[in-house]
């Protein structure tokens, strides 16, 4: 803190801030690197309506650049890229479909207010904003709750009903509690409610079934970013003809993710599960920020990308 306070009284970061605030954008900033990156953005952030988004060169970047920005006591929500090779599959129910909803969940419920993703994750398409939001649903200790309704909601998210949680994945409705694990988050959750009024939200440790902490209000949101109903295979099988290589094939893919909403690969289909897919930069609301960290290797990075595609 108190290297944070001089850090504030020298000028040159003073003028800085100040243009932020004023403009005109972009905004050049010579060796805004390391950890000073991270000083820059939790500074830039305080007092600012919107959210910051930080965009870092690779993966291991992103995740050291949210480390020092923790280390500073901000919160910060990640989205991860795939991590997988070109044209390769992210492994079936791997913990990054979990990690990508539950960013993309506090954005589009306008409780992320500072957010990290590397130069593949910001330009990977994503579901637009109008269709994800709505997928997204907030309950409050004392607020109202269709118990039913809820675990019907969750199961066409591809949400598995167990006696018992245990799994990311995993919710039980046994008389007055609901617990569910989403996929991307470390502990379970607990609902206890009375008829429809809901009592107590907490945490819990799955493996021992005990909490660990209470919750003013908590957000439901599907195990990944896409939900392959009705609308989105109809898309799909619209745009499908025009890819090289398909004929034929299609039919095993759409019936494998309308019967069991998922399928190997199925990330690699997502941009054509709508006729305009969107972007991070959807999701942010007004007066955010987007800070490039180290644009000579971003430029690498995007050209990479070029050759490795």
């Amino acid at each position: 803190q108190a290297v944070l306070e001089r850090l504030r009284s020298y000028p040159p970061l003073g003028e800085l801030l100040g243009r932020l605030s004023g403009g005109p954008f972009p905004v050049d900033i010579a060796e805004a690197e390391g950890p000073f990156a991270a000083v820059f953005a939790a500074e830039a952030s305080r007092g600012r309506k919107g959210a910051v988004l930080v965009v870092a060169p690779s993966d291991q970047d992103a995740e050291a650049l949210a480390g020092d920005l923790e280390l500073l006591g901000a919160e910060v929500d990640v989205l991860p890229w795939w991590r997988s090779a070109a044209y390769r599959p992210a492994g079936t129910r791997s913990r990054v479909f979990g990690d990508r909803a539950a960013c993309l969940a506090r954005l589009a419920l306008g409780d992320a207010r500072m957010v990290v993703a590397s130069q593949r994750a910001f330009v990977t398409p994503l579901p637009p904003r109008e269709v994800f939001a709505p997928l997204v649903f907030a309950l409050e200790a004392g607020g109202t709750i269709d118990p039913t309704a809820v675990g019907e909601r969750l199961a066409s998210y591809g949400y598995l009903r167990v006696p018992r949680v245990s799994l990311p994945g995993e919710f039980a409705l046994r008389g007055e509690v609901l617990d569910l694990f989403m996929p991307g988050d470390a502990e379970a959750l607990r609902l206890v409610f009375d008829f429809d009024t809901i009592d107590r939200i907490s945490t819990f440790d799955p493996a021992i079934q005990a909490g660990t902490s209470r919750l003013s209000r908590v957000a439901l949101r599907p195990m990944k970013e896409v939900v392959w109903d009705a609308p989105r295979l109809e898309a799909l099988r619209a745009a499908i003809p025009s890819l090289p290589g398909i004929k034929g094939r299609e039919e095993a893919l759409l019936e494998e993710l309308a019967e069991k909403g998922e399928a190997k690969g199925e990330e690699l289909w997502y941009p054509l599960a709508f006729e305009r897919p969107g972007s991070i930069l959807d999701y942010l609301p007004p007066d955010s920020l987007v800070a490039l960290v180290d644009h000579e290797r971003l430029e690498a990075q995007e050209e990479a990308a070029r050759k490795e595609y």
